[in-house]
């Protein structure tokens, strides 16, 4: 079982794992114990940019999750995914024009790294009409053709569970990829969306809200 690690996450262990990534296996070491710790690096720990805009607050719990994908390239190691990570928040508050990274959360990296975007609390802009109603989690890469790896795999599912523990998220949502409910035929990639339909809570159908 993954567990996720937030408020007690050590910015010395990210540090460290930084300048010994070239060894995968001290990364594991550090970061995890046998691959069974998932670490949430919080904004302040990846350096997020402060928004100047005011993003609008959930109203939680919220019913439903959406699983994406970033269509940017992956990552492995931690550094890479807060390279990765940094570039996506360029993109989407440069060339976007949004006040923050789109998601609530992104996950990637062989160790399952899951990055705070907007978080459990602020709205986010990943699916229109969805946004004030849904947690959306982007995996970083392109899945059409391979998957994300185990660990990342199972540290969304015990976010999702965080969520549902701190009733951030419904004991009763439903799961959707992004394609079901938007015209994008292709996110989350066909790897991914094989995989996620098979986790609990997925539905088959789509909700309107209106």
């Amino acid at each position: 079982m993954v567990k996720v690690v937030e408020s007690n996450f050590n910015e010395e262990l990210i540090e460290q794992v930084t300048q010994n990534e070239n060894s995968h296996e001290n990364q594991e070491e550090r970061l995890s114990a046998k691959s069974t710790v998932a670490a949430l690096i919080t904004r302040r720990q990846w350096k997020a940019r402060k928004s100047d805009f005011r993003i609008d607050t959930f109203k939680a719990p919220v019913p439903y999750v959406v699983i994406h994908q970033t269509s940017t390239e992956s990552c492995n190691t931690l550094s890479e995914c807060e390279k990765q990570v940094r570039q996506i928040e360029d993109i989407h508050i440069n060339s976007k024009r949004l006040s923050d990274i789109s998601y609530n959360f992104l996950v990637g990296g062989d160790d399952g790294y899951i990055f705070e975007a907007r978080g459990w609390t602020k709205v986010g802009a990943h699916i229109n009409r969805y946004n004030s109603v849904s947690i959306g989690i982007a995996f970083i890469g392109l899945f059409e053709d391979k998957l994300p790896s185990n660990a990342s795999l199972s540290a969304t599912q015990e976010l999702i569970r965080m969520g549902m523990e701190e009733n951030y998220i419904k004991r009763d949502y439903k799961l959707f990829g992004m394609r079901q409910l938007s015209n994008s035929i292709d996110n989350p990639g066909q790897q991914l969306y094989d995989i996620i339909k098979k986790w609990p809570h997925w539905s088959y159908g789509l909700h309107s809200l209106d």
